[in-house]
């Protein structure tokens, strides 16, 4: 009797787990076919998300993490879901590529660092690299990675960046570069590699094939507490928080973050000492910094005691002392901030950012190469010593 009641029970509650599976299932099908396929215009950018297949344009590497491959031609997506191709180079150092092409001219200009550098969210036409190319008419090299940090940034310059004999080496800066650091000191002092460009597979897939995911990431964006919406005609952004916790300069990650940047910089600085390149390193702010009165006019949080810029300034005087061209590009992006800058919820440049950003850094080196006298200051209107003299140049190793 007792067992003919344990096997209704079971029974009973194997069609429970079974209608409930069911029922999830549905759940994630149905909007799955009506974001796919049904009768509605999907939000600017989604739909070339949703057919993205294929998000992969790094391979692994044993130090570096990743790499970006050789010859790749793939097309990604930005935090906007909007879509921008990207191209690698078919010539590379030790099977290492970067991201556009070059045809050997000198002299050449160097951009090494993360997304920035790279230019992420535009198309090469639009990217950093060729926008300075134009202002400078200098070849100019773009080693940006997305995700690289301090570490990974001249670990790239010195080992395969300086075999192209660049005359200068631009190294980007964005605040998110301490905790950066800092996670990947983390890693090496667990003995583990560098962290790849996608380190969870459940993440990769979710991001690559799942519409409704990449839908609900769209939308998220405008209804979070840690966002606000800002619009003033046709210019429009999404403002975060996050930079509070990215520039707290009180704060123990990022007091370590700064101490990791001071020595990658002073490698940074010694190496221009005896490979002869001009070292330059250029701050690219956060939007919230570009447009300060406006995220804080519309801030749902009391940002009075917010301090936005100490941290920025910090890596100037840094700069400075150890000898490095150093151009904060805030104001030059404010004075311009009537235009479409940043992408709305993505924090990258969009290629009027970029236009901007190139003709700032064109000026800053022009200002360099007149002045026989200065400090090397983050100041557009203060000069900065010439150049020096190329020394044990380096050469590629494999092209």
């Amino acid at each position: 009797m007792l067992r003919l009641k344990m096997r209704k029970i079971t029974k009973g509650f194997r069609k429970r787990i079974l209608a409930l599976s069911f029922g999830l299932l549905l759940a994630l099908i149905i909007p799955e076919l009506v974001i796919r396929f049904g009768p509605w215009d999907a939000p600017s950018g989604v739909t070339a998300a949703i057919d993205l297949r294929d998000n992969s344009w790094t391979v692994p590497h044993e130090l570096l993490g990743y790499v970006p491959a050789v010859d790749a031609d793939q097309t990604l997506i930005t935090f906007d879901y909007s879509s921008f191709h990207l191209r690698t180079s078919p010539t590379a150092i030790d099977g290492v590529g970067f991201r556009g092409t070059y045809d050997g001219s000198r002299p050449c200009t160097l951009l090494v660092g993360d997304s920035f550098a790279m230019s992420a969210g535009v198309e090469e036409a639009d990217t950093l690299a060729v926008q300075l190319s134009k202002e400078t008419g200098q070849s100019v090299l773009n080693f940006g990675v997305s995700g690289y940090g301090p570490q990974q940034t001249g670990l790239r310059l010195f080992d395969h960046g300086l075999a192209y004999q660049p005359e200068t080496v631009i190294w980007t800066f964005f605040g998110n570069d301490f905790t950066d650091a800092v996670a990947l000191e983390h890693w090496v002092d667990k003995g583990r590699p560098a962290p790849g460009a996608e380190s969870s597979r459940l993440r990769a897939w979710r991001n690559t094939y799942w519409a409704t995911y990449k839908l609900y990431r769209h939308l998220s964006g405008y209804h979070s507490s840690r966002r606000e919406h800002w619009q003033q005609g046709e210019t429009e952004y999404l403002f975060t928080y996050d930079l509070e916790n990215e520039l707290d300069l009180k704060s123990e990650t990022i007091q370590d973050g700064m101490e990791v940047l001071r020595r990658e910089l002073l490698r940074f600085a010694t190496g221009a000492e005896t490979q002869g390149y001009r070292p330059v390193l250029v701050l690219f702010p956060f939007k919230e910094q570009t447009y300060e009165p406006e995220f804080r006019a519309v801030a749902r949080r009391d940002t009075t005691g917010m301090e936005l810029h100490a941290a920025y300034a910090a890596v100037t005087e840094l700069g400075a002392e150890l000898g490095i061209y150093t151009l904060d590009l805030t104001e030059a992006l404010r004075e311009a901030r009537q235009q479409q800058l940043y992408f709305v919820t993505d924090p990258h440049l969009t290629a009027a950012g970029n236009r901007v950003a190139a003709r700032a850094i064109a000026e800053f080196l022009e200002e360099c190469e007149r002045s026989s006298i200065g400090d090397k200051s983050s100041s557009r209107d203060e000069g900065s010593p010439p150049p020096r003299t190329r020394k044990d140049t380096l050469e590629p190793s494999e092209k």
